[in-house]
């Protein structure tokens, strides 16, 4: 599993979630977002899980946007 965490201050809660499934996945997408839209104005997270059952899933419950970018 790996993170990239983007946007808003170190402190804030994570207000977007993006699971993708490999590290350069995750890198490319926030990358491309950001050359798109800037920085994000909240703290959004990337999450690279290649197997759903390593989501550490009470960490992540209480992020109110979540979006899923797998391929095929």
């Amino acid at each position: 599993m790996v993170s990239l965490p983007l946007g808003g201050q170190p402190t804030d809660a994570v207000e977007k979630l993006v699971l993708l499934k490999s590290p350069i996945d995750a890198i490319s997408f926030a990358m491309l977002e950001y050359q798109v839209q800037g920085a994000p104005k909240t703290r959004t997270l990337f999450l690279a899980v290649d197997n759903p059952n390593s989501l550490p899933v009470e960490r992540l419950q209480n992020i109110p946007h979540v979006s899923v970018a797998f391929d095929g």
